[in-house]
């Protein structure tokens, strides 16, 4: 598994996890034509007043994963959980009527969800993996993620 890296080291201080209870599953909840990288979310995270992109990991429509924030950093993705979570975003969401679902979500993606699941479980062998969803009132990333790893680990 290879993780791309295209955000500099050592810019900002942010303060480090003394715990890791989650691996949280997001979404970017954009439409199958919206491509990000990481650096988009990056400078998306930033002019919101953020010291850098908020999540430890993207995943791109073509499977490629993408490194945020360093995995020993706090997140900036689920409120309440941030300070003891791992963050993984799949880019898309949504479907071309602006609709949440599963099945706007390419197969590479899901392939490098899993195999970053895999790696992280390496470090956080305790951390449950959930989706956002499952933690906040949000509905991202629209499906029940723990179900589909448990499904596929």
């Amino acid at each position: 598994m290879q993780i791309k890296e295209y955000l500099p080291d050592g810019l900002v201080n942010i303060k480090e996890r003394n715990q890791t209870d989650y691996i949280i599953v997001t979404c970017t909840d954009t439409k199958p034509d919206k491509l990000l990288n990481i650096i988009d979310i990056d400078r998306l995270h930033r002019s919101m007043g953020w010291v850098r992109a908020g999540y430890h990991f993207l995943i791109d429509k073509f499977g490629e994963i993408q490194r945020g924030r360093e995995m020993y950093e706090n997140g900036c993705h689920t409120y309440g959980y941030d300070d003891i979570s791992i963050s993984i975003c799949l880019c898309g969401g949504r479907n071309t009527k602006d609709v949440g679902t599963f099945q706007s979500y390419f197969d590479e993606q899901l392939e490098s969800m899993i195999n970053l699941i895999k790696y992280l479980k390496e470090y956080y062998p305790d951390a449950r993996v959930l989706g956002q969803n499952e933690l906040n009132k949000e509905d991202k990333p629209y499906f029940d993620v723990e179900e589909y790893v448990n499904s596929k680990i």
